[in-house]
């Protein structure tokens, strides 16, 4: 697998999923032999990350049409490489609110400190996270940009 990624996104701060009736991947792919090249991504941290997802994201990309780059992107930026708070205790690498006013236990939790409105879904898996984003933005409000 070959492509070009030209980003840098902050690192600091702030399961199984089912498409068509197969998981797409369970947990993320940590292969020496992927062949990503990096072009002005100069943290380690963002190169592990972008490593260790690169083969999710071109999974949802065949799956949902959504470009591989942006996908990978979009988690990267979202999740601080995969170390903030919904990343790490929610597996939401995209950050994505709840705003439902009846939630079911486990649904959703507030990660930030004073903020009543700040409520993250909950997944029970990296790849689950990553299958909620591509279904909002292939079907969602987001549909036709």
């Amino acid at each position: 697998m070959n492509f070009n990624i030209n980003l840098s996104a902050p690192t600091s701060g702030t399961g199984s999923g089912m498409i068509g009736g197969a998981s797409v991947i369970s947990q993320p792919i940590n292969n020496p032999n992927l062949n990503v090249f990096f072009s002005g991504v100069q943290d380690q941290k963002n190169r592990n990350y972008i490593r260790a997802y690169s083969e999710l994201a071109m999974n949802y990309h065949r799956a949902y049409g959504v470009p591989a780059s942006i996908l990978l992107a979009q988690a990267l930026i979202d999740s601080k490489a995969g170390e903030n708070a919904a990343a790490t205790l929610n597996n939401n690498h995209f950050a994505i609110q709840c705003h439902s006013k009846n939630c079911r236990k486990g649904h959703c939790s507030s990660l930030e400190k004073g903020q009543h409105k700040a409520f993250y879904r909950k997944y029970k898996s990296v790849d689950e996270s990553w299958r909620a984003h591509s279904l909002m933005i292939t079907t969602g409000k987001y549909r036709d940009l």
